[in-house]
């Protein structure tokens, strides 16, 4: 007979629980990053050894939408642009 996962008795993970394996991982890279030299000295090198992969991350820190109420005529530009080494 099958087994049902979720059904009365068995309502699965509360609405609103993280699961537990991204957060170990998340963890773990936390752990890995902040040994030795320090978070920093880590990308400090990650730039000038991989610039695409410290843009890349850089990238991902930025908002990717801003909601601004202006009044008065500013105008604003973001330029994203990305040099490959020769």
């Amino acid at each position: 007979m099958a087994r049902k996962l979720f059904g009365p008795g068995n309502p699965g993970r509360p609405k609103g629980s993280k699961n537990k394996k991204p957060q170990e991982l998340k963890d773990a890279i936390l752990g890995a990053l902040h040994a030795g030299e320090g978070a920093q000295a880590y990308f400090e090198k990650l730039k000038e050894a991989r610039p695409e992969v410290y843009c890349s991350l850089v990238g991902k820190l930025i908002p990717k939408d801003v909601n601004v109420d202006v009044t008065g005529g500013l105008q604003v530009a973001l330029v994203r642009s990305f040099v490959k080494k020769p």
